[in-house]
């Protein structure tokens, strides 16, 4: 039950669903008859040289159920316990997993958060003692698993196998058997000192009467007539304390007695479930609808070409050829010899002369700069405000009615004519005979202070150090060009033709046979595709509106079976019977005989 409510309430709508996928399959065969080439069926066979894809899957469902987890223990310590699931297959990323277990009263709580893409989680033994699981040794762990995408919450999964809690409680010893304690008996020995006297009987234990010291005491005994020596024992006298006997009986304790004890009795309460109702309902679906189109289709036939091909014709080319042959040519030899030539030439006399000239010096001066300062000060403004008011009003007389009044002297007054009943057309109800309280709003001025900065110039003088420019007399030596005729010797080239014999290569040309490559025309027959139009019959979506069945989830009140505690009142049974210890006499006297009957008891 708590898995339906937690999925009653995170599963999304299916309106929204049904909506958002209208929208989705719009978008998808928008893209695919644009951008994408998606093809809303097969490609033809007759179209092999087209390429087309298949039309993308529509995600408009929430991630399948997860198979049921496993819970293991990871020690035998009672530390941790180990949780461990599939993920849950979804056509959308996944956001976010949940974990819920069950407690020991009977409700699933969520156990800590893990990633969207979690397998398993660890938990310590402490977490499922601990409220609200309150788990304790021999209780059963029951864990459930859901994950969720961007179209809601998955179906909680089933719960896994029965895992025993183990019991981390500390073992208890019993106690120990108590020994029963042994009675001590006092030593007795037959001493030489008292052996006369037979040492209290000691002697007579150990040696007898027929000992010498048993016939000594027993010689002693009969001479002082404290032993009967043969004559008749008389009867002992009793003490007072021995007259008494005790009797022993059973006594049962029959008064009423009773005891409180806690019943679990089952009890009907008032629950809520979520359960799904159809409901009909009308959406707008994209089916595809068959229509025929005529398409380009291609068809091969046979059709005469001319090509070209390349073949090798023998041919004459000429080629040069490389020849030696000797000739005379004039040589050219160059000597040199030594000319004399006068020219001018600039040389440079050194001359001094005073010049001006300008270096900076340091000078210190006074500067004025503009600096602010910033003073706090309150002033007053105004603004507006919106203040609620209460108007009050006359309620307005009622249309076509002459007698009403709004402010009737005689209300309530047997016989009044300008309220009800008197006046057939005026109000019934007593707040019409009354002005009335409307509330509004009214825009007033409201000064307040408000605290500013305000910057004040100020005019300050500071000494700076600058650097100005000084006038200087220096002397200087410079060079001044002067312009001298000097006869300079210079080498002139002569240059003389001697004959002389050489070798040289020359080219002649030849004619060889060879081979060239040349294209020829080549006629055959090829299958050439040719266009024409073929009617094919495609389906296309259609928005068509139809009536659907959805499940709606309803929250119904529900009889509820429960366990409660009742204290009852329980008559306890009647004990077992208790032994008393009943002390009296029957009359004894101290040296007669007496009997006793056959029911008699002395135990």
């Amino acid at each position: 039950m708590t898995a339906a409510l937690a999925y009653g309430q995170d599963n999304v709508d299916a309106g929204e669903v049904a909506s958002a996928a209208v929208n989705a399959a719009v978008d998808a065969l928008k893209g695919g008859a644009g951008a994408g080439g998606c093809c809303p069926s097969a490609c033809p066979s007759f179209q092999p040289q087209l390429c087309c894809q298949e039309c993308p899957k529509l995600c408009l469902t929430p991630p399948d159920q997860s198979p049921a987890p496993a819970v293991k223990a990871l020690d035998d310590e009672c530390k941790k316990i180990e949780l461990t699931w599939e993920g849950s297959t979804s056509c959308a990323p996944l956001k976010s997993t949940q974990i819920q277990c069950l407690g020991a009263d009977g409700t699933w709580y969520a156990m800590p958060s893990v990633g969207p893409l979690a397998s398993k989680l660890e938990v310590n033994h402490d977490l499922l003692a601990s409220p609200p699981f309150n788990l304790a040794g021999g209780h059963q762990v029951y864990c459930q698993v859901r994950s969720s995408s961007k179209w809601g919450w998955g179906v909680w999964s089933p719960s896994n196998d029965a895992f025993d809690f183990p019991d981390c409680s500390p073992p208890t010893l019993p106690p120990p058997p108590a020994e029963p304690e042994e009675e001590l008996e006092l030593p007795c020995a037959c001493n030489k000192s008292c052996k006369m006297f037979g040492c209290g009987g000691c002697c007579g234990k150990q040696g007898g009467k027929e000992s010498f010291w048993g016939k000594v005491a027993n010689t002693g005994c009969c001479a002082t007539g404290a032993c009967p020596c043969g004559k008749p024992e008389p009867v002992p006298a009793l003490h007072a304390a021995a007259q008494k006997h005790e009797h022993k009986y059973c006594h049962v304790d029959k008064s009423p007695k009773f005891v409180k004890k806690t019943k679990w009795v089952t009890k009907t309460v008032k629950g809520k479930t979520t359960v799904l109702v159809p409901q009909k309902k009308k959406v707008i679906v994209t089916e595809m609808v068959k229509k025929t189109l005529h398409v380009p289709d291609v068809v091969y036939g046979p059709q005469e070409v001319i090509t070209k091909r390349k073949v090798m014709k023998p041919i004459q080319r000429k080629i040069s050829k490389p020849v030696t042959k000797t000739r005379t040519v004039q040589k050219a030899v160059t000597t040199y010899r030594d000319e004399a030539y006068d020219t001018f030439e600039t040389v440079n006399k050194q001359n001094t002369r005073r010049v001006k000239k300008i270096k900076m010096v340091p000078r210190t001066v006074d500067t004025q700069e503009l600096t602010w300062d910033e003073e706090t000060k309150t002033v007053t403004k105004s603004r507006w405000v919106n203040k609620p008011q209460m108007v009050s009003r006359l309620v307005e007389a009622a249309a076509g009615c002459s007698c009403y009044q709004s402010k009737c002297d005689c209300l309530g007054q047997p016989g009044c004519g300008c309220c009800y009943p008197a006046c057939a057309c005026a109000p019934k109800d007593e707040k019409m005979y009354e002005s009335v309280s409307v509330m509004s709003s009214q825009q007033v001025e409201e000064p307040y202070q408000e605290t500013i900065v305000v910057r004040k110039p100020r005019v300050i003088t500071r000494q700076q150090t600058i650097q100005v420019p000084e006038e200087y007399w220096a002397t200087e030596t410079v060079d001044e060009p002067e312009v001298k005729a000097v006869q300079r010797t210079r080498r002139v080239p002569v240059v003389t033709y001697t004959p002389q014999t050489e070798t040289y290569v020359d080219y002649e040309i030849t004619t060889v046979p060879d081979t060239e490559e040349v294209e020829e025309e080549v006629k055959s027959f090829v299958n050439v595709p040719s266009s024409v139009m073929t009617a094919v019959e495609v389906e296309e979506p259609k928005e068509m509106q139809k009536e659907i069945i959805e499940q709606i989830a309803v929250v119904k009140p529900v009889d509820l079976q429960i366990k409660v505690p009742i204290t009852i009142v329980e008559r306890l049974p009647e004990p077992p019977c208790h032994w008393h210890t009943l002390v009296h006499s029957h009359g004894v006297v101290a040296g007669q005989t007496h009997s006793h009957t056959e029911d008699h008891d002395h135990n």
